[in-house]
């Protein structure tokens, strides 16, 4: 057959390339591939399962895929024009999808058989975001190794939880060695925040209480539970069962063969308080002339570790120890009970001109900046959450310093702690803000305002008044 019109033939095809290559160009300026899901995924707003969720697709919605990030995640647009982030392993165009969300496709729903702690990251030192108790329901997303998982509860919580806990509870029968072994302590114990006696107390629990070993460490600390759910870490030698261990009235963190003292200070003013059992230790603290406190244990024949009724712990020379009815002695008797002196490398540390300040021991010396305070009948209080950070400043000489959001640099403030109604006084140096740190703190004191205050936490409330 003739073509009598090989123009317009020729046209036509031009046109169906024209639109043909118009499509393509569209499907690209809408940037990736359009799929239907298999199931319904979560658009988070970064590539990973703790980012917040911008938007939820349902199962046979259509979602555009604009870039792979990597193996897991990939960038992609929803219809309604959302951008984030979905696991890619569920961006498959097909009705046998797996999905990040719901139990079948995103991993196993189980019931648990013993109760979980479920945390913020895999470790025991994350924050703990939800706590599930047995016969709860919760999906198991992935295992991140031997030891830890990602799950999900009930009502939406994403978190991590230890793997061995994450077995139906029909089949969840460990071993006591594993969920925890509970015993009943027969003395006091210290639950420190990591192993070892450096380590700030996270609580106390009393003699007779009911404790759960979870794991041990090491020769020296396990990892423990108490009844009211605080995890930290305690001496391994005083977690024995009550039937086990023979009952001694001893104190954590020491022998178990000494028991506490009380002894006066015998010095003419104040002596220093160390971190350590010599003098080239920092000092943490102070104690005055005649005030009684605790000795906890001998270090040695010239050193000995002692606690104020304030609550402040470290190590004193034993040649300021004296007994209990020696204030009026002219020289003090050591509480090590031996009758020779100690030879007198250990300094008698006195402080003429500017005396070390304890406000556990002397409310009235409440630091160097008290005298150049202004405060009056307007000056006003502003509840602070507040923090610390480290100088070597303060500790002999009593100058303390703070950062204040929505105080002027210099300002002299006056620093209470509501727990105690311990007051000091410090200078202010700048703003917690320029610090462009994050947190939810408006404040910082210096590490030697704190001890004078009697704070043993990393955050805690003060009241600032200027």
């Amino acid at each position: 057959m003739v073509n009598n019109h090989p123009e317009k033939d020729g046209g036509d095809r031009a046109d169906e390339k024209t639109a043909e290559t118009k499509k393509q160009r569209n499907e690209e300026t809408r940037g990736g591939k359009q799929i239907k899901v298999g199931t319904a995924i979560n658009i988070r707003k970064g590539p990973g399962t703790d980012k917040p969720i911008v938007s939820r697709v349902e199962k046979d919605e259509t979602v555009t895929v604009l870039k792979k990030i990597n193996d897991e995640w990939s960038s992609v647009r929803t219809s309604d024009g959302k951008t984030g982030y979905a696991a890619s392993q569920y961006l498959v165009a097909a009705p046998s999808e797996k999905d990040e969300e719901p139990a079948k496709a995103s991993g196993k729903e189980i019931t648990l058989g013993t109760s979980i702690n479920v945390r913020k990251g895999p470790g025991t030192d994350k924050a703990i975001v939800a706590r599930l108790l047995k016969d709860a329901t919760v999906t198991v997303l992935k295992k991140i190794n031997d030891e830890w998982s990602s799950v999900r509860t009930s009502d939406g919580v994403e978190g991590y939880a230890a793997s061995q806990y994450l077995e139906p509870a029909a089949n969840n029968a460990p071993p006591a060695k594993e969920e925890g072994k509970k015993i009943q302590l027969t003395t006091a114990l210290n639950i420190r925040k990591g192993p070892g006696t450096d380590k700030p107390m996270a609580t106390r629990v009393e003699n007779g209480a009911t404790l759960t070993v979870l794991k041990k460490i090491n020769d020296e600390w396990s990892s423990v539970r108490t009844s009211d759910g605080v995890e930290g870490y305690a001496a391994t030698k005083y977690l024995e069962p009550a039937a086990e261990k023979p009952v001694a009235a001893v104190v954590p963190d020491r022998p178990a063969k000494e028991k506490e003292e009380q002894a006066r200070v015998n010095v003419e003013t104040t002596i220093n308080i160390r971190k350590g059992p010599g003098t080239d230790q920092p000092v943490v603290g102070s104690a005055q002339k005649d005030e009684i406190v605790t000795v906890t244990r001998h270090v040695n024949k010239e050193w000995a570790a002692v606690r104020t009724n304030g609550g402040v712990e470290g190590f004193m020379a034993t040649q300021f120890l004296g007994s209990l009815d020696a204030a009026a002695a002219p020289a003090a008797v050591a509480v090590t009970k031996k009758t020779e002196q100690p030879k007198r490398p250990v300094e008698q540390e006195k402080v003429s001109s500017a005396p070390v300040v304890d406000v556990a021991a002397n409310s009235d010396q409440s630091g160097f900046f008290k005298a150049a305070y202004a405060g009056g009948t307007a000056a006003k209080d502003q509840s602070v959450h507040a923090g610390i950070f480290k100088t070597d400043k303060g500790w002999a000489d009593g100058k303390y310093y703070a950062l204040v959001d929505g105080v002027p640099a210099g300002t002299i403030v006056k620093l209470s702690n509501p727990g105690n109604k311990a007051i000091v006084y410090a200078k202010v140096l700048g703003d917690v803000k320029s610090l462009k740190e994050k947190s939810n703190l408006n404040a910082r004191i210096s590490e030697a305002a704190a001890t004078a205050l009697r704070i043993n936490d990393a955050n805690f409330d003060l009241v600032v008044t200027h």
